[in-house]
């Protein structure tokens, strides 16, 4: 069932799912029940995403448990790292064919000087990065594959991939240089307990997808969005015959994908897949009519918001870790950027980019009130809108806590935050951002849509609950309208009054989580620079 159930009796809600046929005798077992814990249907919607992937997990090691983990041999991990190749050449390709103007060609340039030289460093040394190792296993959880983090093969595959994306990276540079170099032909990949079962029985519906990619022969970005589609759909229906596929399937994959806070674009993908799929499959016989055909998504359905904001028992959560009370630095959190960027948007509503692009520069002084500049005067940063464009007063809490010990203890020419890397689209803050999702899962936080982003919803919010002007909070958050924004913007310049009011208004945007056991920061030269995730 792929919304919460009511139960007749007790009017509690229930996470209910039907346990796939090949993992019923594993689980002993034909429907997966979890409580949710709640009569309000709301609370229900919340934390039936969070039951819903437990379920998933449990669904994951029963299928481990009975044998399905895959072993790759050298020429099965050969051609997948080949095909991550290929995926990144094609995503550059993307990029070229919509065009770089000056400022993105700049920065491009600049990640291929950031990023190349980190990599290499790591594969000199047979190091795979938690945030690389996570990119590769979803990339092998797109394809089919059941590679466990903890056996070798997953090793050897990760170590060739990376060679594979030093390789890859070299290339663009030669393309960024002119050089005309074509992109290979991906490999088609996936486990041979797969595409075997796909070229025996195409009427199944994975072995119909294996078989119209044989066929068809997708670039390997559509395929890894295609195969997801698939997975999703078999975690709500199961692997069931193309004739038998019925509408009333399509509607159960749709309202599950909805439940799952996914956006609109992404639902549309995610059906025009199996419509395309099943096209296929009604051309070649498999089936007599279309089930997926007209099933479509509205915006009125997809009512639950992408994005929202974190609660006090989130907050709380989040402000108690190890970073905040013993002053751990985790893997992928950018070493300082781990304990300041969370502190910044909670009390200062910026977007993580705007933060993590930062320069040491950028902290300014108006008459004495120290503020974040946010600009695109440099190659490597870049706004959303000319509103981004702005001035932000440091929140006297981020005072308290430490900040301008910060500042001075990193070095005036360098980022903010230096130990920041960027991802291969140039994004200072794109591994972060994957890494504060896993952090924030693991000290508790399930919910999907509570993302790094919410810290700006609450910000806002908080704002609105200390009755601050909506002008005065547009300014502050860049976003467009109020006339105050429309009076000191980039043309008038901030005024010495307008940054005190400013600064006058950000102090008092309070909170009413418990975050007292955050420990003032201290610039400690012995502290690791990257200790292990492990668990929070």
């Amino acid at each position: 069932m792929a919304s919460p159930f009511k139960h007749p009796r007790t009017s509690v809600y229930y996470l209910r799912r039907a346990v796939p046929r090949d993992l019923q005798e594993a689980l002993g077992k034909k429907e997966y029940l979890r409580s949710l814990g709640t009569k309000d249907p709301k609370e229900a919607k919340v934390r039936f995403a969070a039951a819903f992937e437990e379920c998933e997990a449990v669904f994951a090691r029963a299928r481990v448990g009975k044998g399905e983990t895959d072993a790759l041999d050298d020429g099965q991990i050969r051609q997948i790292a080949d095909a991550w190749a290929a995926h990144v050449l094609e995503e550059d390709d993307e990029l070229r064919f919509e065009g770089l103007d000056d400022r993105a060609y700049a920065k491009r340039l600049e990640t291929f000087d950031i990023v190349v030289p980190s990599l290499r460093g790591d594969l000199s040394r047979g190091i795979v990065a938690d945030d690389t190792a996570w990119e590769f296993d979803d990339f092998l959880k797109s394809h089919g594959y059941n590679v466990p983090s903890s056996s070798p093969d997953f090793r050897r595959v990760c170590l060739a991939m990376q060679r594979s994306w030093v390789q890859a990276l070299e290339i663009e540079q030669r393309r960024h240089h002119g050089e005309p170099i074509d992109t290979p032909k991906a490999p088609v990949i996936g486990p041979r307990r797969l595409l075997g079962a796909a070229a025996g029985d195409p009427t199944k519906l994975s072995g119909a997808f294996a078989a119209w990619r044989l066929e068809r022969k997708p670039s390997d970005k559509l395929w890894s969005e295609w195969s997801l589609a698939l997975r999703r759909f078999v975690e709500t229906n199961g692997d069931i015959a193309v004739a038998k596929l019925e509408r009333e399937h399509m509607r159960k994959f749709k309202d599950a994908l909805i439940t799952l806070g996914l956006r609109q674009a992404s639902i549309k993908k995610h059906l025009s897949a199996m419509r395309s799929v099943l096209t296929w499959c009604v051309e070649n016989g498999l089936s007599e009519h279309n089930a997926a055909s007209g099933i479509r998504v509205r915006q009125a359905k997809v009512q639950q918001e992408a994005r929202i904001a974190y609660e006090d028992a989130d907050l709380a959560l989040l402000f108690a870790s190890p970073i905040y009370v013993t002053g751990r630095r985790p893997v992928g959190g950018g070493g300082e950027a781990a304990f300041w960027l969370p502190l910044m948007a909670l009390y200062m509503g910026c977007r993580l980019e705007e933060l993590g692009q930062a320069l040491v520069s950028d902290i300014v002084t108006f008459d004495r009130i120290v503020c974040l500049d946010i600009n695109d005067r440099n190659a490597n940063k870049s706004v959303k809108t000319a509103s981004s464009r702005r001035i932000v007063p440091i929140h006297p809490e981020l005072h308290r806590l430490g900040f301008g010990a910060y500042v001075s203890s990193v070095n005036a020419r360098d980022r903010l935050f230096p130990e920041l890397k960027a991802d291969r689209f140039g994004k200072w803050t794109g591994n972060f951002s994957k890494w504060w999702g896993r952090w924030a899962r693991k000290l508790g936080v399930q919910d999907r849509r509570k993302v790094f982003h919410s810290f700006r919803h609450g910000f806002k919010i908080a704002c609105r609950r200390g009755d601050i002007k909506e002008e005065i909070h547009d300014l502050m958050t860049g976003h467009r309208g109020g006339s105050v924004g429309r009076d000191y913007g980039a043309e008038a310049g901030y005024s010495g009054a307008l940054v005190a009011e400013l600064a006058d208004k950000i102090g008092s945007v309070r909170y009413s989580a418990d975050l007292s056991k955050v420990v003032e920061w201290t610039h400690r030269r012995d502290r690791p620079p990257h200790v292990g995730e492990g668990r929070p």
